[in-house]
């Protein structure tokens, strides 16, 4: 991890991940509970809770593997001195005019 990534990062995915785990748990559990002492809008209450665990769980599955992909290429963009004036083949660009101008055509 970078030093950037660091100072930019507020929360570890394996702690978001692991809130989350707490929040399906805790949900599960809530929905038993509440249902065996029939009280069913705590149930149900406790069913969004379990249902925002699953949903945080599926964010952090989907966006940190994107995230960490897009921060290497963006790496390997720096590191090889990528740009606006690198050809696609990693090539350096020449200034100057571009190809077909002449400069005496008016």
């Amino acid at each position: 991890m970078s030093a950037s990534d660091a100072r930019t990062r507020l929360l570890a995915p394996s702690t978001v991940r692991g809130m989350a785990l707490v929040l399906c748990a805790g949900g599960i559990i809530g929905m038993i509970v509440t249902s065996i002492v029939d009280q069913i809008d705590a149930a149900l209450t406790f069913g969004f809770v379990g249902a925002v665990g699953a949903l945080s769980l599926l964010l952090v599955g989907i966006l940190v593997p994107a995230v960490e992909a897009a921060t290497s290429l963006d790496e390997k963009r720096a590191g090889r001195g990528g740009g606006r004036d690198t050809a696609p083949g990693g090539r350096r660009r020449q200034r100057g005019r571009p190809a077909g101008h002449s400069a005496d055509r008016r």
